[in-house]
């Protein structure tokens, strides 16, 4: 992790987060930084401009989970990427540690907020409450990335300021004590965010996140009831429109990443431009006759062209939205003590409805019903990130995908420079298989 710490200051550029409007400053010392609301607004737009960061959902964290599965292809020239398609990954790959770096990154700037904020004269007590929630969320977003990607990993609640900071070396905690802090950051956010823009952490993004956490484990009635809660009271509708859920001003988004062009991503570049990644012919051959989506994600050339701003990279990238959720309530409808079969196949007709699909039929077979929902899953949220994660949550990882053929590949190698710096773990505590 010492290769990553940034010893608490907020570097420049802050001010291009839409966040809150700042002057440009090249280096602010962290103890000036948060030491009244100007600092703790500005340690949040970098917290949120973390998340930003291409290592993040400015590129990896939507283009890596559909690359491990076979809605992508590498077709370029940057070999980790033939690693992540192949499903056979080294400790050595240079995007795997960039996204275990940047993802520590920004835990470590929340971290710092979470440990300021209550002492701050010039805030209330709700707002005290407020950041520390939105700074919770954004904490929890990061830990729930890493747990499905590596498991248990070092488990950091105090900010790092400098290499000597006993907050540095931190062995690697089980997941249970992952999913133990993952529960009650998302619990305090819930009952604290007052935000409802969905560029910000949100009452109903944090339940949303809670929900999914919770249907990862298996705790299947709880995150039923989350997901209904959001359905029923969330102020929230499908857009009528697939290409609008993507305009940057639809109904449907609970949590999306507000990008411009001095804050950019780099997914139309890599799709686009370099065709560094394309979509499978296994992945265009499957959709549907008259699915609207096709058109929208799928260029005429066959690359992607759901992120196309080009010149400026300027498309926001959504992390939770309501079709997710009213999909995730169809399949905890499936494994809730009381089975619902009927919930689930009406969820599953409104998400196709909106794709201009017919309805599927009543079904009493649950894995049926269950590849239907991962079916609706892999077209509607297409190269967002999330058709891996379905796989490995549903346990379908190894029958659907041919070059997955154990469970050691569920997960991502311990990124070797972690294994070299952080003096608390070392090759033992290295994932299976690598």
């Amino acid at each position: 992790m010492k290769k990553y710490i940034y010893t608490l200051t907020i570097a420049l550029g802050l001010s291009s987060c839409s966040f809150i409007e700042v002057e440009p400053v090249t280096a602010i010392d962290q103890d000036q930084a948060i030491a009244n609301k100007t600092g703790v607004e500005r340690a949040l737009a970098g917290a949120y401009d973390g998340l930003q960061s291409s290592r993040l959902y400015g590129l990896q964290n939507v283009l890596i989970p559909d690359l491990l599965t076979e809605n992508l292809e590498w077709a370029g020239t940057t070999q980790d990427y033939g690693e992540y398609d192949n499903n056979n990954m080294s400790v050595e790959n240079a995007i795997n540690t960039g996204i275990w770096g940047d993802s520590y990154y920004t835990i470590n700037l929340v971290n710092n907020i979470i440990e300021k904020v209550s002492g701050l004269e010039d805030l209330s007590a709700d707002e005290k409450l407020q950041y520390e929630a939105e700074a919770r969320f954004i904490r929890a977003l990061n830990y729930f990335n890493l747990y499905r990607y590596y498991g248990g990993v070092p488990l950091k609640q105090k900010s790092t300021q400098n290499t000597q900071s006993e907050s540095i070396n931190v062995p690697r905690s089980a997941k249970e004590e992952i999913e133990v802090l993952l529960i009650d950051d998302l619990s305090f956010a819930v009952e604290n965010l007052q935000n409802t823009s969905p560029n910000y952490a949100s009452k109903y993004a944090a339940l949303g996140l809670l929900g999914k956490l919770k249907t990862i484990m298996g705790d299947y009635d709880d995150a039923y009831m989350i997901f209904d809660e959001i359905i029923s009271e969330g102020n929230y509708r499908l857009d009528n429109s697939y290409e609008n859920v993507f305009s940057g001003n639809s109904s449907e988004i609970i949590f999306s990443l507000e990008f411009n062009s001095q804050d950019k991503n780099q997914l139309a570049n890599y799709f686009i431009d370099r065709k560094e990644i394309i979509p499978t012919s296994k992945f265009i051959q499957g959709y549907e006759t008259g699915d609207l989506r096709k058109d929208y994600t799928i260029g005429a050339k066959n690359l992607v062209y759901k992120y196309p701003d080009l010149t400026t990279g300027a498309d926001n990238v959504p992390v939770l939205r309501l079709a997710d959720i009213i999909l995730l309530r169809a399949e905890t409808a499936l494994f809730k003590t009381v089975t619902d079969y009927s919930m689930a196949v009406a969820d599953i007709n409104s998400i196709r409805e909106r794709a201009g699909l017919n309805p599927i039929s009543e079904s009493t077979s649950k894995d049926d019903l269950l590849n239907s929902i991962l079916k609706e899953r892999k077209y509607e949220f297409a190269f967002e990130g999330k058709y891996w994660f379905d796989l490995l949550r549903t346990k379908k990882a190894i029958e659907v995908l041919p070059n997955v053929t154990n469970t050691d590949q569920l997960l991502m190698p311990i990124p070797l420079d972690e294994l070299n710096t952080n003096e608390a773990i070392d090759v033992s505590d290295q994932n299976p298989g690598y």
